[in-house]
């Protein structure tokens, strides 16, 4: 279905596609057994080389349906997407640390190895690098195991599919490393070393089980439909660390005449959790020998709720000489979120043989996405001395003296035109060939109330606050892009029982063979 256009699911024929994304229950459709497997990057010559061209996207996929006793067939299916990237490294600049938003800053300096400057803090002065290691990747991907069920016999009208599923969406998985050491060229006095680490991790898992039944008969329509449950968890989590020294006389520092060390620590976790709940409806009606009229009508809705939590300590020590003098501070920042998500989605098209050798298939999609955030922000700062403050840590944290409820309500619609095309060439090989074309619209609004403190606020006490409440204009609806996808493939029917198909080569360069997928099914 890759090859023929991915949007024409449930409209246009498919094996695969037909029981793993429209109807579990079409599973009972396959005689025999099946084996299903994908590749990906037949161009790709190992994982130096891959690196080095900055990213890497790799798919896998396994499984088979097999049949079970004489109540229908059974199956399972593994498919793991992995995407390796390249990140760039940076070190920490202790003059722009901001404690109270937890993150450090970072200054690129470019991939993996070593590297060489002068004059890298605009002082004037020649800096030497004697020492400088690092590496950062970006890890991402997905990993699904779906467990399926077909049974045919249960029921006096209608059969039963069944799938249980788990799933796990990366979209960051970074890790960082740096070090370095440098001195003013004849001073050894003046020096200053830095390390820094910093762990990120992005990522929704999904545990579901979706119940089927096909074969329902309304009008002359043949009918299915699926309930899907599933308990969702989301979790963003950032750690980093990071420890600075210089010397006495460094110019640009901010110890500038003193021996100068800082520490700094911050942790920002996110986690939320939920249920979700769906309905979808698929059916088909034989217009004449050669027309199907094929759609779909799905909704799901769900709702997810949690904290972010954010806390840092920053750590000075200065030492003129006679005393050494540290200052602390302390943060931790907890946002309540809530996130209220609705979807509906609209496929109606045709599939139609236009002749012995050429499949049509052609569709109109519509699609609503409507998501509600709300995130209630609250904050406290524990200064060296132990006293206890909500107006944020000043100027040079930036936080100001507010907390926000903030609401954010957005709509996105989507008009989807799919087309594709399947020709037979001969006995053993086909050429498919399609388009997608969409337009986009989208609608937002945002509501913020704000609390703001008195500069000297050391409790949350009634006298020393103000509320304000903003709505912005609603931003109307508006198309927010348009764009055209094109999807290309061939299958080979090796023997009888094993075909392979050769998929997406239609995304950017045709002769880039790193797109491709490669899939074969072995039939017996």
């Amino acid at each position: 279905m890759e090859g023929i256009n991915p949007d024409l699911i449930g409209i246009t024929a498919d094996e695969y596609s037909d029981f793993m994304a429209v109807n579990t229950a079409n599973i009972l459709d396959i005689s025999g057994y099946r084996l299903y497997t994908q590749l990906s990057n037949l161009g790709t010559t190992g994982t130096d080389a891959a690196l080095a061209e900055d990213a890497v996207d790799n798919d896998l996929l396994i499984g088979g349906v097999m049949p079970f006793r004489d109540m229908g067939n059974i199956g399972a299916i593994l498919w793991r997407n992995k995407d390796v990237r390249e990140n760039a490294i940076g070190f920490w600049d202790p003059n722009t640390v901001d404690a109270g938003t937890g993150f450090v800053d970072l200054v690129t300096i470019g991939q993996n190895g070593e590297w060489e400057s002068t004059d890298i803090d605009d002082s004037g002065l020649d800096r030497t690098i004697e020492k400088q290691s690092g590496e950062a990747y970006d890890n991402r991907g997905d990993i699904s195991i779906t467990a399926l069920a077909g049974l045919g016999s249960l029921l006096p009208v209608g059969e039963l599919g069944l799938r249980l599923g788990y799933s796990k969406n990366v979209t960051n998985d970074i890790s960082r490393e740096y070090s370095s050491s440098y001195e003013d060229e004849g001073d050894a006095n003046n020096y200053a070393t830095a390390k820094f680490s910093s762990e990120e991790q992005d990522y929704t898992s999904v545990l579901m089980i979706a119940p089927s039944i096909r074969g329902l008969s309304l009008m002359g329509a043949d009918l299915g439909a699926t309930v899907e449950l599933a308990m969702v968890k989301q979790v963003a989590n950032t750690e980093r660390d990071a420890t600075y020294t210089e010397g006495d006389t460094f110019v640009g520092g901010v110890g500038v005449s003193d021996d100068y060390a800082r520490k700094f620590k911050a942790e920002n976790t996110e986690e939320l959790t939920g249920m979700r709940m769906g309905l979808s409806v698929d059916g088909s009606y034989p217009l004449n020998d050669s027309v199907n009229i094929k759609g779909l009508v799905g909704f799901r809705t769900g709702k997810l709720t949690g904290d972010n939590s954010v806390s840092s300590t920053d750590e000075v020590t200065k030492d003129d000489g006679n005393d050494a003098a540290v200052e602390k501070v302390s943060f931790n920042q907890d946002i309540s979120k809530e996130e209220k998500q609705t979807n509906i989605r609209i496929l109606a098209g045709i599939d139609k043989q236009v002749s012995d050798n050429l499949l049509l298939g052609i569709g109109l999609g519509l699609s609503r996405e409507a998501l509600e955030t709300v995130e209630d922000e609250g904050r406290e700062v524990l200064d060296t001395d132990g006293t206890k403050s909500y107006t944020g840590i000043g100027a040079a944290g930036g936080l100001g003296t507010s907390v926000d409820e903030t609401t954010v309500k957005s709509v996105a619609t989507v008009i989807t035109l799919p087309i594709g095309l399947e020709w037979t060439a001969n006995s053993w090989l086909k050429a498919r060939l399609g388009a997608s074309y969409a337009i986009t619209y989208r609608k937002e609004e945002t509501e913020t109330v704000t609390i703001t403190y008195e500069d000297d606020s050391k409790d949350a006490g009634v006298d020393d606050k103000t509320t304000t409440t903003t709505t912005n204009n609603p931003l109307p609806t508006r198309p927010a892009n348009d764009a055209v996808n094109f999807y290309a493939g061939v299958g080979f029917l090796v023997t009888e029982n094993l075909t392979v198909d050769v998929t997406n080569m239609a995304v950017g360069n045709i002769l880039l063979m790193n797109n491709w997928r490669l899939s074969a099914t072995l039939k017996f």
